[in-house]
């Protein structure tokens, strides 16, 4: 059984992950206008699926696959936590603009004069 496909397969997904992170620092680093530009660019990230028909995962390449794994988690965690802080900042926001934006007034208009 040939190695090089599971290889290939880590690979593709490291990168997916390293793709991951680097966005969350841009983010977390302020290094971004706009967090939803970096939410977007986020999605917009090929979603990885895995390749069929590779057979098992040979046998030296199950810690590596582990330690990505622990790494796709721990990515995983830190993006719910900086969504969260998102999530909150706007909440904040949106009350800090709506108390001290001035609330439209009704205007009549006499069409008839």
């Amino acid at each position: 059984m040939t190695r090089d496909p599971w290889r290939t397969e880590l690979g593709r997904l490291e990168q997916h992950v390293d793709e991951a992170e680097n966005l969350l620092a841009t983010a977390l680093a302020g290094t971004s206008d706009d967090v939803d530009d970096v939410v977007e660019q986020y999605l917009a990230l090929p979603q990885w699926s895995p390749a069929s028909g590779i057979g098992r995962m040979p046998q030296e390449l199950v810690a590596p696959a582990e330690e990505l794994l622990a790494r796709q988690r721990d990515l995983a965690s830190r993006i719910e936590v900086f969504m969260r802080g998102v999530k909150r900042q706007r909440s904040i926001a949106d009350r800090i603009h709506g108390a001290t934006t001035a609330r439209p007034r009704s205007v009549y208009l006499d069409v008839q004069a």
